[in-house]
């Protein structure tokens, strides 16, 4: 099984903690729960994939409805092609607004019917690398990661 179809049935399957330690991450520890993977850095930092059986028009015409789709909505294209659409973003408390949000979680259409969620929660943690002040950065350098496991 390859593309999508890999990630629905193993959401650990988008991105290696390999490729996280690659772009920074330190200490990763993997695991699993049903259709979510967790891999988590240090006491805080953590990044996750989870799957959706869904699209992303649906997902559109969920946000257009009104409907609970997360509390940010900026649409995005991951290596130029791949649409995605930043959902979340988990603001700092207000002593440290100038450090940047603490987590930040995308939808990323792996294809015509899922949607791969990846979230990176930083928070200000030494354990995320260069990403500690930038969630919404390291979401859209895994979401690359993901697209580039898509075809492996």
């Amino acid at each position: 099984m390859s593309g999508a179809g890999r990630f629905r049935t193993d959401p650990c399957a988008a991105v290696t903690v390999e490729q996280l330690t690659a772009l920074g991450f330190t200490g990763g520890e993997r695991s699993r729960d049903g259709n979510r993977c967790d891999t988590k850095f240090g006491a805080v930092a953590n990044v996750s994939t989870s799957n959706r059986s869904d699209s992303l028009p649906i997902l559109y015409q969920e946000h257009a409805l009104g409907h609970d789709t997360g509390n940010h909505w900026e649409p995005i294209l991951v290596e130029t092609i791949y649409p995605a659409v930043i959902v979340s973003i988990d603001e700092n408390v207000p002593s440290k607004q100038a450090d940047g949000p603490r987590g930040c979680t995308l939808a990323l259409a792996a294809d015509n019917t899922t949607l791969v969620y990846i979230s990176a929660a930083t928070a200000d943690e030494p354990e995320a690398g260069p990403w500690q002040h930038d969630p919404c950065g390291a979401a859209q350098k895994i979401a690359a990661l993901a697209v580039a496991n898509l075809t492996a």
